[in-house]
């Protein structure tokens, strides 16, 4: 699975992903930025500069990963899409292994 967020700044990014990974719910994170995000918010076109994260995790963990990225998280309403993918074997096989 693959999962996606993000934050105001790169630390916040980088503590969150290095909290997952401590805790073995993902297998990998990426992190880019800055990007800029726009959207409507309270009637409001807002613009603001962010850091997207990436994280891979396998399907049972997902949940787990969304609990602990809320409970990091500074926005009132983060972001939090997921997506099935499909992986070479190997690379598949690392990520739902729980390393």
């Amino acid at each position: 699975m693959m999962a996606c967020t993000t934050f105001s700044s790169k630390e916040k990014a980088l503590e969150c992903c290095r909290n997952l990974i401590r805790k073995q719910l993902v297998a990998c994170t990426q992190v880019t930025g800055p990007i800029t995000s726009s959207f409507l918010w309270d009637g409001e076109i807002c613009e603001e500069m962010e850091w997207k994260v990436e994280m891979k995790a396998s399907i049972e963990k997902i949940g787990e990963v969304e609990n602990a990225v809320m409970q990091l998280h500074e926005y009132e309403l983060p972001q939090w899409v997921t997506w099935e993918v499909s992986a070479s074997p190997a690379y598949g096989s690392w990520v739902n292994s729980g390393n």
